[in-house]
């Protein structure tokens, strides 16, 4: 098993997911900013559910909170009880309808920059990875977040096609960036996708796997 992390980022209003492998999940600057999030999350949560509530989707926090079965609060479970009160047919289309970015209930939130997310990855002796840029259109920013500290690329995700995949590995071998991938699974039901999509052989895990090894002691 590999301790890992996913955070969100944002930068000129563009949302950015950096990935963090290799943590020390007991470090205190990233506990500190895990409960930073966790409390925006329950905060955006409340007031998700009220805006839904005005406009004729009532749930409650209550049915919410029960479905992090004790984690944390995300979109995803407001789109559950969305489903379970029989106002959407799916997760999806509570996100397509209701509370995804641009649709009329969509809370932000705050979120801190790449560059402070990458800072408090690496001060947990993390590896700092942007996450599916070809899918967040986040490929534009690799440079500038390799000049802030960033890693590596996730180069095989489930929903980059081929094409994407090839692009992004030839940018990773010109910045010397670690080559990752990954499914992006969010649960049964979701529809996104299966668990273990995404492509990363054997032989790429291990080279990425001796590389940030390699690169986690050289900073030691």
């Amino acid at each position: 098993m590999i301790p890992a992390v996913e955070l969100s980022a944002e930068t000129n209003g563009r949302s950015v997911h950096i990935l963090g492998y290799f943590i020390d999940y007991s470090n205190e600057g990233l506990l500190a900013h895990l409960a930073v999030l966790r409390q925006t999350r329950l905060d955006r949560a409340r007031e998700l559910v009220r805006v839904l509530a005005d406009g004729g989707y009532a749930i409650s926090l209550d049915d919410v909170l029960a479905r992090t079965t004790g984690g944390s609060v995300g979109r995803a479970h407001v789109a559950r009880a969305l489903v379970d009160a029989g106002h959407v047919p799916t997760t999806g289309a509570a996100f397509d309808r209701l509370i995804g970015r641009g649709k009329p209930f969509y809370v932000a939130k705050p979120v801190a920059s790449p560059e402070s997310v990458i800072a408090t990855i690496r001060g947990a002796g993390g590896i700092a990875v942007l996450a599916h840029p070809a899918v967040s259109g986040a490929e534009d920013l690799i440079e500038s977040l390799r000049a802030a500290g960033l890693d590596g690329i996730e180069v095989f995700h489930a929903q980059q096609n081929p094409t994407d995949r090839a692009r992004l590995l030839a940018i990773a071998q010109r910045l010397d960036l670690l080559v990752t991938g990954g499914s992006d699974f969010h649960g049964p039901g979701e529809g996104r996708t299966r668990l273990g999509d995404g492509g990363l052989d054997d032989e790429a895990l291990d080279t990425f796997i001796r590389l940030a090894t390699s690169r986690m002691e050289r900073r030691a």
